[in-house]
């Protein structure tokens, strides 16, 4: 039963380790594309927002990018441990919203 266990958790850490999202500010200076286990794969900053030479502005719009990067990043490993979960329980057994 614990090497069953153990097998599901690294499948479902392999899915989630395919899973891309990308998230931005909301003027697209800043993109960060993330895994859904939360591995940063890429971080683009729009050259216009470089030729501003202003840190803090880059500093403060890379918070909000990548808060909203962790935040589809969560909510997509949720998705899927709920739906890995459900397709391993008895038919008609439901989690609710257990993950997420």
């Amino acid at each position: 039963m614990l090497g069953n266990i153990e097998e599901i958790q690294k499948n479902l850490k392999d899915k989630l380790d395919q899973i891309v999202v990308d998230a931005s500010d909301p003027d697209q200076m800043i993109t960060i594309s993330i895994t859904a286990s939360k591995a940063i794969r890429n971080i683009r900053i729009n050259p216009e927002l470089v030729a501003k030479n202003d840190a803090e502005m880059i500093e403060d719009l890379m918070v909000v990018a990548m808060n909203k990067a962790m935040e589809l990043a969560e909510q997509k490993s949720a998705e899927e441990t709920q739906k890995m979960m459900s397709e391993l329980l008895p038919p008609g057994m439901d989690l609710g919203n257990m993950f997420g």
